[in-house]
């Protein structure tokens, strides 16, 4: 470029001397430097052509890398989203769910580079870029499978959502049937029977029926839950309904068994303090009897008005 240009500035001093301007070999040595100068000026712009095509081929080379990992990390996308499946119980869904928040934690996370492959291509066909059908294709088929996978990720965390809240409900319904078998059990035991331990058996089961009362408040929240989800999704309804009904009869029997038992409880141990007190009354007047029977009138004036003072309490009694 040096030597072009230091030649060229040679041969224009002389060659601009006006006295040569005739002259036959300063006539061909002005055409050898034009045509030196138009070669020079072709070959500098066969450069810039080639320097153009060689960007745009590293411009397009480079987008198509990008966007082959762009096309990965959805394709990965994809296939994780192809393998959503129904939680069993309460556990799987929890778990499920943090997984799939995970995922779209990592999925907004990538976000960036499918951005950028996106800004890379409109950068590109606004440029006028020769491949910009192919370029703007491939843009849009990514931005495609991009917004497709999220609708689908929100889809599926929204049913993760609902399948947490029934199986939260489902297990409450299980806990809560768990206990009321449980109650039935000793609702319905029959050895308050025996006379010895009846009254320690009706105080306990004035606390075991306070229990049963304190609980039901479980069974009022549960059916309210229930009612908000069926609000919520009506689609739950078959299996929700049916749960809240065989809950809330099972907690009505327990109750009526409850109160039967308690009232037999009572019934019984009032008899029992009956047979009690009647007994305690015949010991007391025994003992009363055999003081009024008792030979000792006394030996002095002392021990007769002891006895005396006895006696008058003795009647104070009847």
């Amino acid at each position: 470029m040096d030597d072009y240009t230091t030649m060229m500035k040679y041969g224009e001093n002389v060659t601009a001397d006006a006295n040569t301007q005739d002259d036959p070999q300063y006539m061909f040595l002005r055409e050898r430097l034009k045509a030196l100068k138009d070669g020079w000026e072709e070959l500098h712009q066969m450069w810039e052509n080639r320097q153009k095509h060689l960007s745009e081929s590293l411009n397009l080379q480079m987008f198509l890398r990008d966007a082959k990992q762009a096309e990965v990390l959805l394709s990965q996308q994809e296939h994780i989203l192809s393998k959503a499946e129904t939680p069993m119980n309460l556990e799987q869904a929890e778990s499920m769910m943090k997984r799939h928040e995970t995922f779209i934690t990592t999925v907004e996370a990538n976000d960036d580079k499918i951005n950028a492959v996106c800004q890379f291509a409109g950068r590109l066909c606004d440029e006028g870029h020769p491949a910009v059908d192919k370029i703007q294709s491939k843009a849009e088929d990514i931005s495609d499978r991009r917004s497709a996978n999220r609708q689908k990720a929100l889809a599926q965390l929204e049913k993760l959502r609902d399948q947490l809240q029934l199986h939260q409900f489902l297990q409450d319904c299980e806990e809560l049937g768990e206990w009321v078998q449980e109650k039935n059990i000793t609702a319905q035991d029959e050895t308050y029977r025996s006379a010895k331990t009846v009254h320690s058996k009706w105080t306990r089961h004035q606390a075991f029926e306070a229990e049963i009362g304190a609980n039901k408040d479980r069974l009022m929240k549960i059916q309210e839950a229930g009612r908000e989800l069926m609000k919520e999704k009506p689609e739950l309804a078959d299996i929700i309904l049916p749960k809240t009904q065989e809950l809330g009869s099972q907690f009505n029997d327990l109750e009526t068994t409850t109160k039967e038992k308690g009232e037999r409880l009572f019934d019984a141990n009032r008899e029992v303090l009956l047979h009690q007190t009647c007994d305690d009354i015949d010991t007391w007047m025994d003992e009363l009897e055999k003081q009024i029977e008792a030979d000792d009138t006394g030996n002095d004036l002392a021990s007769v008005n002891i006895l005396m003072q006895k006696q008058q309490v003795i009647w104070l009694l009847f």
